[in-house]
């Protein structure tokens, strides 16, 4: 498969640039764009096994700034880049950074970008913070289920290609290979399976060095039939942990090639939008043993400038040996009204459960209001 990835990407990119004589009308410029968000929330949760530490009140922000650019040669070919910066000081300061090649043949993403299931999924709807792995997650957890349905998480900003088809009657196919996940540009060095450095000094885990060419398959579609939208989302990734070991995180269990698949629906009409997600995971190790499971379903209805929806996400860990099963809810009732371009004022009531088999179970309520904006 890598082998047939790397000749892909030969005959890509010579396709690309022999297609015919190629100039630019004009070097490209950068635009700037993103998103800025902030919401004051207040929690009250449930303390178990006495841990402390969480704040009931809380100033929250979340924020990218996005620089932007493309330009189109004389053979209809666009060359694009953009590069987003973490508005909010973070330990990757700069997030995804990618190029891309666009033109009558698909898209082609080469950087550290999300890959094709994640970008081409379709999890439940939402007016205000969400229930699938949203920026602001009010609670505090106790185990390690999540709260996420989305593909490929696991490659997240690490460098990556990925290739977009064209869409063909609505639709579309995607895939990327991700040769390991260093979201540093591919500069760690292969040095058995204990910690060393780099060419740079920094230290580097075994588990970092350890994961390795995943392939991320991601198909979907999209229609509107009589008034009604439809969209549909498939996704499948597998991957390499190359611990020879036997040991994942220290459980004694076999490790095997990562197994990850879900599927995603949205139907919209009359104001109304209606879907959900589910999402399975092995996590590496043998399929039933340290599995993840989760789905998640909303409604909303927007008429002007409002909007008001409702959804729910449940996920789980099964147990095994002398681990313990994790199992969180997570519902939200959301409010939005757009004041304007780009400016949109949300409210959130959520309720939180977590049932954890090694610690107290813990639930709480939750209450966020703010204003979310992009440009």
């Amino acid at each position: 498969m890598k082998k047939a990835l790397y000749g892909t990407t030969a005959l890509f990119a010579a396709g690309a640039l022999m297609a015919s004589p190629a100039s630019a009308a004009e070097k490209i410029k950068l635009g700037v764009g993103g998103y800025y968000q902030s919401v004051f929330s207040f929690v009250d949760q449930d303390e178990p096994n006495n841990v402390r530490g969480w704040h009931k009140n809380n100033l929250r922000q979340e924020g990218e700034v996005h620089f932007t650019g493309s330009t189109t040669l004389d053979n209809g070919i666009t060359f694009g880049v953009q590069i987003q910066l973490e508005a909010i000081t973070q330990s990757d300061q700069i997030d995804e950074h990618f190029l891309y090649v666009e033109g009558s043949f698909g898209r082609a993403n080469i950087g550290a970008e999300n890959s094709a299931p994640y970008l081409m999924g379709y999890t439940a709807p939402t007016v205000a913070l969400g229930v699938n792995s949203p920026n602001f997650f009010l609670f505090e957890t106790l185990g390690g289920a999540g709260t996420a349905t989305v593909i490929d998480v696991k490659t997240s900003d690490a460098n990556k290609l990925t290739y977009f088809s064209p869409r063909f009657s609505g639709f579309q196919l995607g895939v990327s290979y991700t040769a390991n996940t260093d979201v540093r540009g591919g500069d760690r060095q292969t040095a058995g399976l204990t910690p060393d450095n780099d060419e740079l000094g920094n230290n580097v885990t075994a588990t970092e060095e350890a994961v390795s060419d995943f392939i991320s398959l991601g198909a979907n579609y999209v229609q509107t039939f009589d008034n009604i939208d439809v969209a549909v989302s498939l996704g499948y990734v597998t991957g390499t942990w190359e611990d020879e070991s036997g040991s994942e995180n220290g459980t004694g269990l076999p490790l095997e090639s990562l197994q990850e698949y879900g599927f995603g629906l949205n139907v919209g009409f009359s104001g109304f939008t209606v879907g959900g997600s589910f999402y399975h995971s092995n996590n590496f190790v043998d399929d039933g043993k340290l599995a993840t499971n989760a789905y998640d379903v909303g409604v909303t209805y927007e008429t002007g400038p409002w909007g008001v929806g409702l959804a729910y996400l449940h996920s789980e860990t099964q147990a095994f040996s002398s681990w313990d099963s994790d199992e969180q809810d997570l519902v939200e009732l959301g409010l939005s009204y757009a004041m304007g371009p780009g400016i949109k004022l949300v409210v959130s009531g959520q309720y939180f459960n977590e049932d954890n088999d090694s610690t107290a179970d813990t639930d709480g309520v939750g209450f966020a209001v703010g204003s979310m904006l992009s440009f």
